[in-house]
């Protein structure tokens, strides 16, 4: 597949190449493409930043009374506490 870049774009291409980032072209568009399908999946199904995080907030939001804020908090706060034990 022939591409053709703007002089901006082709400049930072190389700069990425220079800075030892990437190994070749085909490399810096790699990443860029998986950078695009990555962010217009997020815009599609958009995820939160608890969820980014291996959170449940679905499962925060269903817990009986745990409706209220201070409760929410502390449930994430004793989660958040238990995968830190688990990876330390």
């Amino acid at each position: 597949m022939a591409l053709s870049l703007t002089p901006e774009l082709e400049q930072f291409v190389i700069e990425r190449i220079a800075s030892g980032q990437y190994k070749t072209r085909g490399e810096v568009v790699i990443a860029a493409l998986q950078l695009l399908k990555a962010s217009q999946s997020h815009s599609s199904n958009p995820v939160s930043i608890l969820e980014r995080m291996g959170g449940k907030p679905k499962f925060l939001l269903h817990q009986g009374n745990r409706a209220r804020r201070d409760q929410r908090r502390q449930l994430l706060a004793e989660q958040l506490h238990q995968r830190y034990r688990e990876s330390h």
